[in-house]
């Protein structure tokens, strides 16, 4: 009997497909490996994004008050100069308080009027010092102009001081 010999040609052709096929499998796993992972790197990226915003949010808000001012030439320029030397060194902070004090007539005590005036922030002088400025032509008129609240109150109408823990123990009266 006679074996015909097997065609080493042929075994090497069958051993070449199959690690082709393993590499073509291999290949699809690694794609589907990068893929995955990035899948993943997105959601955690989003979130962490959706993190921040949903706890840091309120930092993106601001409370602001609105006062009544008088751009009042007695205070700001009573000699009519218009010198911007003479402008910038009005009493501006002066000016904001009085806004308060007619906003807020009830208000009488020296203790009351030091809590009052802790409504706006501290630069409530500044912007109306940049405001005329700016314009001079706004002394001797009356505007509307919404100033930052001072952070305690800022933090306050946003929630992060609990209106619930006793006056004593919070930066905010009742009376504010």
């Amino acid at each position: 009997m006679t074996d015909t010999p097997s065609d080493p040609a042929a075994g090497a052709k069958r051993a070449q497909a199959a690690r082709i096929r393993r590499r073509y499998r291999a290949e699809k796993r690694f794609r589907a490996y990068g893929v995955t992972a990035i899948v993943i790197a997105l959601t955690t990226l989003v979130l962490l994004i959706g993190s921040i915003v949903y706890r840091g949010h309120s930092a993106f808000v601001q409370t602001h008050i609105a006062l009544d001012i008088r751009f009042d030439r007695s205070v700001i320029d009573p000699d009519g100069s218009r010198d911007p030397d003479r402008l910038r060194g009005a009493n501006y902070t002066g000016i904001a308080r009085s806004a308060l004090q007619e906003r807020f007539p009830d208000v009488t005590s020296r203790r009351d009027k030091r809590e009052l005036y802790q409504l706006v922030s501290g630069d409530a002088g500044h912007r109306l010092r940049e405001m005329v400025a700016a314009d001079p032509s706004l002394i001797g008129t009356a505007r509307r102009v919404w100033f930052k609240s001072s952070a305690d109150v800022d933090s306050f109408t946003k929630g992060q001081i609990p209106r619930k823990i006793p006056e004593a123990e919070r930066r905010i009266s009742d009376k504010q």
